[in-house]
């Protein structure tokens, strides 16, 4: 069975990733893994050595319970799905978790932020698309889909004058 990764940081794009998600596991007949990534808690490192034997889930359990809702959801629209909760690098994490999981496809949100935001602090699914060995799906935010179709509609509109 084909397995498509779902990359997800609980954004408002969240919902565009999943249900392209969704459609397209459902097209191929694949199962999906939702995957949140949290960022490791440096300063807690040492401290929380003794707590890395516990479960990510367990040590972030308003993520798991988060991950878990939309799991949920997407299981009621007829998908096979499994929530993964991980911490580390995010770019790093995920092309690890796709290695892992040998998937067929990742599929990522865009938050549309300006080319100087990830100059300066990197874009995540930029970053997945750089380094990755396997298709990536890019899926844009909602804001740089109005944008774009303001621009359009802008740009049509002097045309005729």
């Amino acid at each position: 069975m084909p397995t498509v990764l779902v990359p997800i940081d609980f954004s408002p794009v969240t919902t565009h990733v999943t249900n392209a998600a969704v459609a397209i596991g459902k097209a191929m007949g694949a199962t999906l893994t939702l995957l949140h990534v949290l960022p490791r808690n440096f300063e807690l490192e040492e401290a929380g050595r003794r707590a890395e034997a516990q479960p990510v889930r367990l040590r972030y359990p308003k993520d798991w319970k988060a991950i878990q809702k939309l799991t949920e959801q997407v299981r009621s629209e007829g998908c096979s799905v499994n929530p993964e909760l991980a911490e580390g690098h995010t770019v790093r994490t995920i092309l690890d978790k796709a290695e892992d999981l040998n998937v067929d496809l990742i599929v990522i949100g865009s938050h549309g932020h300006s080319s100087l935001y990830d100059l300066l602090v990197g874009s995540v699914s930029e970053g997945v698309l750089r380094r990755s060995r396997w298709p990536v799906l890019v899926v844009p935010s909602p804001d740089i889909q109005k944008h774009r179709h303001q621009t359009n509609t802008v740009e049509s509109h002097e045309k005729m004058y």
